[in-house]
């Protein structure tokens, strides 16, 4: 059941991957490409179109923070397509009149599956981007629905790509890769943790909703049956007329309040989508620091070698500087002689011991991990014997196994800025499979 449910996660998270990243390149070339064939900057569309976009902010179809994105203050940055989320645009290409969409277009009613209008494609990405967030990440998407939704959306991208004059090229390509490449696990469990704190919010929210409407269901069943009451008897008192109109402003104000919640619960799942977005962006543009000029094998290769003569060098250094002191330090003295005794009497450790250091750091895993930590921890009953012999075997041979010894080096920039198509700007990070860090 643990790996059905683990396969079945990891087809949500693509699903995913291929909105958030395949989707906002296709439609980010399609608001570019607008305003090519307009012949119009995006700063003057904006200026053109502030009166529609200052309605939509007060209407809280856009937020503050999209709308500091459009309208940057003085000596700041200038608006770029390249700062905006998928929900921005999608709400650019649907309100801005040089975009030239069918001004009778429904965007509010599920198009028929003969309409493969640019406007129809669009809006059926935003109907998957909704349904997929609110997909349970604990038990995923089953194959079978995975298979349906991935061909939908990937029919859907296709055809908006070809759409315009200049389409992302390789597009094809850049979606089997999404479906088929390694997936990087800590993005997941960041995606999945921002996910469940908007669940978490949306649910307590629901719930008033949920309660109000009753009440207001109620209050109007009482006013219906005052109403009855009112024309069998066949007069209209005073003090009736007052509880109607008492009851009416009390449906009126709970109508309201209503109205607010839903509004409320609107924006904070859509900051949720635009926090999930912004640790995939921020993801992204940290794995996107490397230099240009290479292929992706002759790059790894090029780090490999200069990695391996950095080290080489490192150690000459300290070879040198040992055969430097060998005259006046004793390397064979009977001090580390019995050092080398006293590890032989390591005592060996119990399941108690390695449960509690396996139970203590957080869910992160390396590519190297044959399962996830999470998954480790939920069968910790059931490997910890093994995982304890492991352990107590290799203290006893003093010998580390050599899957223990792997790991996977990622270049990274010493500082932000550094050029990145030098490689000595670079120091090598180290992950290592959890069980050797134990």
């Amino acid at each position: 059941m643990a790996t059905a449910n683990t396969e079945n996660r990891v087809y949500l998270f693509r699903l995913q991957v291929l909105i958030i990243d395949g989707g906002l390149l296709v439609l980010r070339n399609i608001l570019d490409q607008k305003l090519n064939v307009q012949n119009i900057t995006l700063s003057t569309c904006l200026s053109q179109e502030k009166p529609t976009i200052t309605r939509l902010k007060n209407q809280k179809i856009i937020t503050q923070v999209q709308y500091d994105l459009l309208y940057p203050p003085p000596g700041g940055k200038l608006p770029s397509t390249a700062d905006f989320d998928i929900t921005l645009i999608i709400c650019l290409l649907r309100n801005l009149k040089c975009c030239g969409f069918n001004p009778k277009f429904s965007w509010n009613v599920i198009p028929n599956a003969s309409d493969v209008s640019v406007e129809a494609d669009i809006y059926r990405l935003k109907l998957h981007r909704n349904e997929i967030s609110h997909i349970s990440t604990t038990t995923g998407i089953q194959p079978k629905d995975f298979c349906l939704k991935w061909t939908e959306i990937e029919q859907s991208l296709l055809r908006l790509n070809t759409s315009v004059i200049n389409p992302v090229p390789n597009l094809q390509q850049t979606i089997d890769d999404i479906e088929q490449s390694p997936l990087d696990l800590e993005a997941e469990e960041r995606i999945q943790k921002e996910v469940d704190e908007w669940r978490k919010l949306e649910k307590g929210v629901e719930v008033d909703l949920k309660q109000v409407k009753v009440d207001a269901q109620a209050i109007k069943e009482e006013v219906k049956q005052q109403h009855t009451s009112i024309q069998k008897l066949g007069k209209r008192t005073s003090e009736n007329t007052e509880l109607i109109r008492g009851a009416t402003n009390k449906v009126a104000k709970l109508e309201k309040q209503i109205t607010k919640n839903n509004e409320s619960t609107q924006k904070q799942k859509e900051q949720k989508e635009i926090n999930a977005q912004e640790s995939m962006a921020t993801r992204d543009s940290h794995d996107a620091s490397r230099p240009s000029n290479s292929s992706s094998r002759e790059l790894a290769q090029k780090f490999c070698d200069f990695f391996i003569e950095k080290t080489e060098n490192i150690r000459n250094d300290i070879i040198s500087h040992s055969q430097t002191d060998c005259n006046s330090v004793d390397f064979h003295c009977s001090e580390h002689q019995e050092v080398a005794n006293y590890l032989i009497d390591l005592a060996s450790t119990t399941t108690e011991e390695v449960k509690q250091i396996i139970q203590k750091p957080p869910n992160k895993s390396c590519e190297l991990d044959p399962l996830p930590t999470w998954l480790l921890k939920k069968c910790l009953d059931e490997l910890l014997p093994l995982i304890t012999n492991i352990i107590n075997t290799s203290m006893e041979l003093g010998y580390v196994p050599k899957e223990f010894k792997s790991a996977r080096i990622r270049p990274l920039l010493k500082k932000p800025g550094l050029e990145p198509n030098i490689l000595k700007n670079y120091r090598p990070v180290s992950n290592l499979s959890f069980i050797s860090k134990i």
